[in-house]
């Protein structure tokens, strides 16, 4: 059960953590003229890159969150 709970909340947390990086990831690969002029034929690979980047962070966050969640439930199983 311990599991499956820290395995949502990994999902949450990563999910939570990907939304919130994807606008700050696009300012910082596409500077500020992306919102300006919108998307130029070179915008498109760091769009893509932008994604990625922040779908990694969320990935890597859920990750920590669920591992970290699992082993402080395991220190509290009964013998």
């Amino acid at each position: 059960m311990r599991n499956l709970f820290g395995t949502a909340l990994g999902f949450v947390v990563g999910t939570i953590t990907a939304f919130m990086l994807v606008f700050p990831m696009i300012d910082l690969f596409t500077c500020d003229t992306f919102y300006e002029q919108g998307c130029e034929p070179h915008h498109n690979l760091k769009l893509f890159g932008s994604l990625a980047a922040s779908g990694l962070g969320g990935i890597f966050a859920g990750w920590g969150a669920a591992d970290l969640f699992n082993k402080l439930v395991g220190k509290f199983k009964r013998p």
